[in-house]
């Protein structure tokens, strides 16, 4: 009797969190989302192509290497062996 009281409020937990992750979805879903009332405008949206962002290139170049470095850092530090 008493397995299944503890398994009732194990199951009753995992609802409630459950329906708490539905319902900060939902209100996510709501305040993200912009209104268009254009139809025109969210077609030309739609079926725009992606724009390439040279520009962004050696931020990543950048940040490839800082990684990089890091590992071998923390590698040599921690001695690991990966």
């Amino acid at each position: 009797m008493k397995q299944l009281k503890l398994a009732m409020q194990r199951i009753a937990i995992i609802a409630l969190s459950a329906a708490l992750v539905i319902g900060l979805t939902e209100i996510y879903a709501r305040s993200s989302a912009p209104r268009q009332n254009n139809q025109g405008e969210r077609r030309e949206l739609r079926h725009r192509p992606p724009e390439l962002q040279l520009s962004a290139f050696p931020k990543f170049i950048r940040q490839c290497a800082v990684f990089a470095a890091l590992a071998l850092v923390g590698r040599k530090v921690l001695r690991l062996r990966l």
